[in-house]
């Protein structure tokens, strides 16, 4: 899977702020490309060019990058799902 090595500057912000508590997507991932904010109850997914913020109430649709063919459309109910669709993400805009 490809990785990248700059993030948005609103990532690198979140990150210098102590607010992000990052996690790699999957784990052949060189860099963490999903981080939680607690204060947002959020998970957020990026790459270099693009980043998103998932949390409960988040709805996955077709034609969205943290779309999967497998799961369809649906929409995230608890934090825990807020965070599948994160991963999704990074999975999406990675292949991309």
């Amino acid at each position: 899977m490809r990785t990248r090595k700059r993030r948005p500057a609103r990532i690198e912000e979140l990150i210098k702020a102590g607010v992000l508590k990052l996690e790699k997507a999957n784990k052949e991932d060189r860099y963490p490309t999903i981080g939680y904010w607690a204060a947002a109850k959020s998970w957020l997914a990026w790459n270099h060019r693009v980043h998103n913020m998932f949390s409960v109430g988040s709805e996955v649709k077709v034609g969205n990058c943290a779309y999967n063919y497998e799961r369809g459309e649906w929409k995230a109910a608890t934090v825990a799902d807020a965070k599948q669709m994160a991963i999704d993400f990074a999975r999406g805009v990675a292949s991309k």
